[in-house]
This record gives C-alpha cells, sequence and structure tokens, in this order.
C-alpha cells in the first residue's frame, strides 16, 4: 500500500515537473496577459525590440524549460508596448472618476525646432497593492502620473489647451469602451477632465500664466452648461418648449457662427438648447453663494519652486551687475570677434561702443567660460577628465579628500549651476589658475586660446571675484537649503505638497533682506551660528564647502566691494522671491483655499517630472531616432504609473482584446504622416504670412517717403517758426528719412515730445543741411532714388517668384 502511494506521488511529480518545463507564450492564438507582463519588463529593463525573444529563450534553455508559440517579431514587441500604454490610459481614466480632484502640470520645449509638450497629473491615488480596498481614500497616496509627450505645431496658450483636451478626448475614450468599465458602470466626459482639475502647476511662463486663465474660463463654463442642464432637466415639455421658443434666429446664428438658413433643423434645436442651458446656468450661479462660486470655479496656479530659485538668483545677479558705478565695472569678457574690434578700434567709435554693449561680464559670464572648459556640453571639447585627475590628486594630497565631483554643467540648463560653479572657484581658487595654467602652457605651441585667456582675466579681477563670492555664499545660505527642503523626497519618493511650504516661502525675501542689511554676518569670524546664516537654520548643507574656507577669499584686502556685492546678491534675490511667490502672499491664492479642498489637494513642489519627461524623450530619441512620442508615451506611461499593478488587478481578457483593436486602429489611422504634413503646412503659411506683412511694409514705407519728398525741406524760418505739431513732426521726418541727418538719426520723436523741442531741432537740422549745401542733398536725394528704384525692383522679382 505504502509502495503504491509511493508511486502514485512519483508519477505525479514527474507529471507536475513536465507541466513546470513547458512554458505556453499563449492563451488560445493570442500572447497570454503572462507573457504581455514578461516582454514589457524586459524592454523595461533596455532591451531591443528584435532582441526579445532571443532573450526569453536564453533564458528559458538555462532553466531547462521548454518554450512553446514564441515567435515575437520587433513589431509584435512594439504593439505591446502601445498596449501596456492604451492600458495606462484606462487607468488614469478610472482615477480621475475615483479622486475628489488633480493638479495637472506641463512643460514644453523644442527639438530640432519641433515643439513638444509633456503633460502629468498629480493626485491622491490608489496603490493597487493587493487585498487592499482601492476605493477606500484612507488608503490612496499622492502620487504624479506621467500622461504623454506630445507634439505641437504652436507654443502658443491656446494651442496648449488644444492639446489638453485632445488628452482628454483620448483618457475618455479608452475608459468609457473597455468592457471591464462597462461591465463594473464607469463612464467618463471628457469634461471630467476641467471639472476635477483644481491646480495646475508650471513654470512661470506668460504662456503658462495664460493657459490658466483659458482653463478657468472654460471651468466656468462647463459648470454654467452643468448647472442649465440640471435645472432644464426639471422642466416640463411645455416648459422647455416655451424656453426654446424664446431663442431668436439672430442668438442661433450669432452662436452657429453660420447663417441661419445654412443650418439643419436638428442644427438649430441643438444651438437653441445649450442656449436655454447656458441662461438656465447663469441664473443658477448667480443664485449661488459666494463660497459655493468659489468652489466650484475653484482652480489655483502653483509656481515651479526650482523656477522660483532659478530667478530669484538671476535678479540677485542683475543687482550686481547693477550696482557697479560706471568706469568700475569688473573686466569686459568679449567675445574673439567683439575683443579684437575694442582692442583694434577708436574708443569713441560707433563700431566699438557696439562691440562694448553686446558684450557681457560678472559672475554668470565667467561661469559659462569655465564650464566651456571644464564640463563641455560636447563630450568630445573641453578638459573635464584632465579637471577631475588634476583636483583628485591637489585634494588627495591636500586634505586626503578621495571623491571629487565633476564641474557644474553650467554650459548646459542645469538648475543651480552657476551657485555651484562660483562656490568650486571660491573653494579652489588657488587650484584653479594652477590648473589652467599647467594647460596653456602644456600645449605643443604653448600658450591660451580666447576662452582661457578670458578665464585668466576675469579670475584675477578682484570685482569678478567680489560677484563670484557673493553669489557662492547665497548658494550656501539659500539655494541649497531651499532646494533640499522643495526636492526632499518622502518614502513613497514624492515630492513635498506645495501647500506645506508656505512658512519658508514667506520667510525668504526677509532672510535675504537682514543679511542685504548687514554683510558682516557672512564675513565676520566669530559668527558660526547657522541659524543666523542658514535659510532653515541647519548646518551648512555643502559639508565640502564650509564658511571659513569662503571667509578666506571675502577678507580685506583681497576683495575690497565684497560686501557691497553681498548686499547687492541678496537683495536683488530678495526682490526676486517677492515677485515669483505671489501664491504664498498673506491673503493670496493659498490662504484662500477652501478647508474641502485644502486636505486633498497636493501640488507637487517643483515640476521636475515635467522636465524629465521632456529629457528622457531627447536621451530615447537620440539612441532610437526613428522612435515616435506616441510609442515613448506609451512605454513610460506604463512604467511610471504602476500600471503593471493596475493591470494585474483590474483588466479583464476582453479588455486586452479590445486594446489590440484599438492600437491597431491608431497604427493604421497614419498620425505621424498627418502631422509632419501639418508642421510643412503650418511652415509654407508663416513663410507666405512673413512675406506678406514684408511687402506690406515696403509699400507703407515707400508711400511715406513719397509723401515725405513731396513735403521737401522748409527753409524759411518764419514758416518753421509758425508750424504744428504735426507739421514739425513731417520736417523731423524729412529730415531722418529722406536728407539722413545725423543727428536726426540718433534721435526719437520721444526724447523730444514737446512743440519747443522740435523747435529746436528741426532748425538746428536746417543749419546743418545748409551747411553742407544742397548740392549734397540733391546727390543724397539721387542716391535714395536709385536705391529705391532696386529695391522695388527686387520686390517685384520677389512676388513674381511667390507666385
Amino acid at each position: 500500500m505504502q509502495a503504491r502511494r509511493a508511486q502514485h506521488s512519483l508519477v505525479q511529480a514527474r507529471s507536475d515537473l513536465k507541466g513546470l518545463s513547458v512554458w505556453n507564450a499563449k492563451k488560445g492564438h493570442i500572447y497570454s496577459m503572462e507573457t504581455r507582463r514578461l516582454v514589457l519588463r524586459i524592454a523595461q529593463a533596455g532591451c531591443p525590440e528584435s532582441k526579445i525573444k532571443d532573450a526569453i529563450l536564453s533564458c528559458a534553455t538555462v532553466f531547462g524549460v521548454n518554450v512553446l508559440n514564441l515567435t515575437l517579431s520587433a513589431r509584435t514587441v512594439g504593439r505591446m508596448k502601445k498596449e501596456g500604454g492604451y492600458i495606462a490610459l484606462i487607468q488614469i481614466g478610472r482615477e480621475i472618476t475615483m479622486t475628489y480632484g488633480f493638479t495637472e502640470s506641463s512643460d514644453e520645449t523644442s527639438h530640432r525646432k519641433i515643439n513638444f509638450e509633456c503633460r502629468s497629473l498629480s493626485a491622491m491615488l490608489p496603490t493597487y497593492a493587493p487585498g487592499v480596498d482601492d476605493t477606500d481614500p484612507a488608503t490612496w497616496k499622492p502620487r504624479t502620473q506621467f500622461l504623454e509627450v506630445e507634439t505641437s505645431l504652436s507654443h502658443t496658450s491656446e494651442a496648449q489647451l488644444d492639446g489638453t483636451k485632445m488628452l482628454a478626448a483620448k483618457i475618455t475614450d479608452a475608459t468609457t469602451n473597455a468592457p471591464s468599465s462597462i461591465s463594473r458602470g464607469i463612464t467618463m466626459d471628457w469634461k471630467d477632465w476641467f471639472r476635477k482639475q483644481l491646480a495646475q502647476m508650471a513654470d512661470h511662463a506668460a504662456d503658462q500664466g495664460r493657459k490658466h486663465e483659458l482653463t478657468s474660463e472654460l471651468k466656468h463654463s462647463i459648470i454654467i452648461e452643468d448647472l442649465g442642464e440640471q435645472e432644464s432637466g426639471a422642466f416640463s415639455i411645455a416648459e422647455l418648449f416655451d424656453a426654446l421658443l424664446a431663442i431668436s434666429e439672430e442668438e442661433i446664428q450669432e452662436k452657429s457662427g453660420k447663417d441661419y438658413d445654412d443650418l439643419t433643423p436638428l442644427e438649430r434645436s441643438t444651438i437653441a438648447r445649450s442656449l436655454v442651458d447656458a441662461q438656465l446656468g447663469e441664473e443658477t450661479y448667480d443664485a449661488l453663494s459666494e463660497d459655493l462660486k468659489a468652489l466650484a470655479d475653484f482652480l489655483i496656479f502653483g509656481g515651479c519652486c526650482s523656477h522660483k530659485y532659478m530667478n530669484a538668483f538671476k535678479y540677485g545677479c542683475k543687482k550686481m551687475e547693477g550696482a557697479w558705478p560706471e568706469g568700475e565695472e569688473p573686466v569686459l569678457l568679449a567675445n574673439k570677434a567683439n575683443s579684437t574690434t575694442i582692442r583694434l578700434g577708436e574708443r569713441d567709435s560707433a563700431v566699438v561702443q557696439a562691440a562694448e554693449h553686446a558684450s557681457s561680464r560678472g559672475v554668470v559670464k565667467v561661469m559659462v567660460l569655465l564650464g566651456a572648459l571644464f564640463r563641455h556640453k560636447d563630450e568630445d571639447k573641453g578638459y573635464q577628465d584632465k579637471y577631475l585627475m588634476f583636483m583628485q590628486k591637489e585634494l588627495g594630497e591636500l586634505c586626503g579628500q578621495k571623491h571629487v565631483q565633476r564641474f557644474p554643467a553650467t554650459s548646459q540648463t542645469r538648475y543651480g549651476a552657476y551657485g555651484r560653479a562660483a562656490a568650486v572657484v571660491t573653494q579652489h581658487y588657488a587650484l584653479l589658475l594652477q590648473l589652467i595654467s599647467i594647460i596653456c602652457d602644456g600645449k605643443t605651441k604653448a600658450g591660451a586660446n580666447h576662452v582661457e585667456e578670458s578665464a585668466l582675466k576675469a579670475l584675477n579681477c578682484p570685482r569678478t571675484m567680489a560677484e563670484i563670492v557673493a553669489a557662492a555664499l547665497y548658494s550656501l545660505c539659500v539655494s541649497w537649503p531651499y532646494m533640499k527642503a522643495v526636492q526632499k523626497k518622502d518614502d513613497n519618493g514624492m515630492l513635498p505638497n506645495l501647500l506645506d511650504l508656505v512658512d519658508i516661502h514667506r520667510r525668504l525675501p526677509s532672510f535675504c533682506r537682514a543679511i542685504a542689511a548687514n554683510p558682516s554676518l557672512l564675513l565676520d569670524h566669530i559668527t558660526d551660528s547657522s541659524e543666523l546664516l542658514t535659510l532653515d537654520g541647519e548646518p551648512f548643507h555643502d559639508t565640502n564647502t564650509p564658511m571659513s574656507c569662503l571667509r578666506l577669499r571675502c577678507l580685506p584686502p583681497d576683495l575690497p566691494d565684497v560686501a557691497k556685492m553681498i548686499a547687492a546678491m541678496f537683495s536683488g534675490a530678495a526682490d526676486g522671491w517677492d515677485r515669483f511667490t505671489p501664491e504664498f502672499a498673506v491673503g493670496g491664492p493659498v490662504d484662500s483655499i477652501p478647508d474641502e479642498i485644502s486636505a486633498k489637494l497636493y501640488i507637487p513642489a517643483t515640476n521636475d517630472h515635467n522636465e524629465g519627461g521632456l529629457g528622457s524623450w531627447r536621451v530615447h530619441i537620440r539612441f532610437h531616432p526613428h522612435s515616435t512620442p506616441r510609442s515613448f508615451s506609451a512605454m513610460e506611461r506604463y512604467r511610471r504609473n504602476n500600471t503593471e499593478a493596475f493591470a494585474a488587478k483590474y483588466i479583464t481578457a476582453d479588455d486586452v482584446l479590445q486594446v489590440m483593436r484599438e492600437v491597431r486602429k491608431e497604427d493604421a489611422s497614419g498620425a505621424n504622416t498627418i502631422f509632419r504634413q501639418a508642421v510643412v503646412e503650418e511652415l509654407e503659411r508663416k513663410a507666405t504670412s512673413h512675406r506678406q506683412k514684408v511687402n506690406l511694409a515696403a509699400e507703407k514705407k515707400n508711400k511715406k517717403e513719397e509723401t515725405l519728398r513731396a513735403t521737401g525741406v522748409e527753409q524759411n524760418r518764419e514758416t518753421i517758426a509758425r508750424m504744428t505739431i504735426p507739421q514739425l513732426k513731417a520736417q523731423f521726418d524729412v529730415y531722418k528719412f529722406i536728407v539722413k541727418d545725423t543727428i536726426i538719426l540718433k534721435t526719437t520723436l520721444v526724447s523730444i515730445p514737446r512743440r519747443a523741442d522740435k523747435l529746436q531741432a528741426v532748425p538746428a537740422a536746417l543749419d546743418r543741411y545748409e551747411g553742407v549745401g544742397s548740392v549734397r542733398y540733391s546727390s543724397i536725394l539721387l542716391a535714395n532714388i536709385f536705391s529705391e528704384v532696386l529695391e522695388s525692383s527686387r520686390l517685384r522679382l520677389q512676388r513674381s517668384q511667390t507666385k
């Protein structure tokens, strides 16, 4: 009996082992959900689409597993990625229907002259952990969900809002048509995106402010429409009929933008119903209390803290630039061409003055030069490797420091790069001078090139070094503690809530002004209290840049202007903080958030997730030049949004079939070809529009000059004395555009606003004209006429070519 049981167990074990040693990649005629998850995990690890099949088979061989029905092609893997991204759209749609409200964030950039926009969504969302009730808000955590990187034809606020509407419609279709949504009774309207939107996060650009205004207007119109539909839904048929009859033909025509007779009966009735709903909605809205109105229309704008810091630092540098008396500025750091012009030209000549005006000086320019030397954005240029090797050797011998960071990337767009570079220069001033000298002397043809020469010139300028030290101290005391506070992530990897950072933003301006009023706090050897010197009152963030090291460079007589520059840097930064933190003002937008919303609203402190999304796209397209934003977005949505856990918990086999159909429809839509054609058409439209503007401007100029020639130079001084302001303006224009008087050419009418001013300018021009003589005037007129004939011929030729 025991032997028979043992034999039966052995047979069962062999059968189980045989089952485990065979893995069927398909279920029926399609790849199973388990296979799809495996493929997407391998793709996330960076395996090329064409190699995923080989990777699976190689692992199966090692583990002794026989794989059946695995015929993966690169095209199939690509579609699986898009299917994963489509499932993520279903997930986002369900999260929007569940959550109380969310924050939309976005950022834009251009790559190879094409506009790209990255969008994200932040809210309190389910975790999709096994065994957790995802409908219970008590289990939700703050999350930021990646939505898409998409192309656009324009960077305007209106175009950005149109892109958001298209995204909302895409999410709505994916969510509403999913079989699991239908079975659960989950529905979504594209307007839910704006009904549920409570906040926007972006940088402080003007287009983002305008987009916030447009979104607020759209949300308000949707609220009015909802209230109207609710009211009209309670009407009897007779009441509704009377309300529709009260709508005039003129109102319908104005609403549609078409002639009334061109509209079908269905279109007329639909427009009339919308007008009735709008009227009822406005009446209902007006009857609401102010608190309910504020709750319904609530949409706050939160600026990215990284941009706040960057702009405040810029304000500080501008204040330092303007604090120098004329003639006592830091050394001018002109480029090679302007430097040659300044060196060889006459000091008072217009060419030299223009070259000086186009050149810059100060801390930012120096950091750019040093970045070009020690951290060039082109990896084939610069001395980045020599910098690391030299600093490791010298610092290791001086203080036993083994780890040395690369020089801050000031030649690229990096937050805080200029401030950190200023700290590096201040701390390692002597070593950097030594390194540049070694590099210059170690060349085959010894000597410094223009960048190296400019860098040495700046580092040996006490005024430039005073700015550098002030920027370094500001970074140590303000920038780094601030960035540490706004970028400190919690256990779930989430950024702080912007609403929790009120105190630090209100403290910033006063803290900066306190140091600006008493810069000796940073120069005094006795002052070692971090509570007085750092924004957060904690020990210095960068332990490699101690105050004692910075103070060594700050002490007079080395840098006699450093106290003045510290005051300018901190006071300018304080102005910047006032300018870019309006949402935190006492009684401002943050203080006005209703209690019902503040407890449920999550606004990430920075816009780094969208900045990073665009950066990831740039890196992705560099290594996958044939990829598209759509395929990239699909994979990023699946990878970043915890979609695998959502799919394992809620996506059914019927959903998978529906997703496969929708992805194949999208592939067959030719969206990429349509966009490329639209780009070309937009280029042609802009070119045509520009040509028309140029032609109109030329025609206007020609008409004006014809009028001025007919007016001529008035030589009777008594007549000039009796002239009105318009007549004096005409004479002024004659001297400016026809005679080309050298003084008048440099003068504007704004600078001589009064009639008395013009009565001085015009006779003075007449004196110069009479001194030159009418012969020269005639030659000038002939030359002008000849040039105009050539210009008109050129325009006619251009128009004929355009046609």
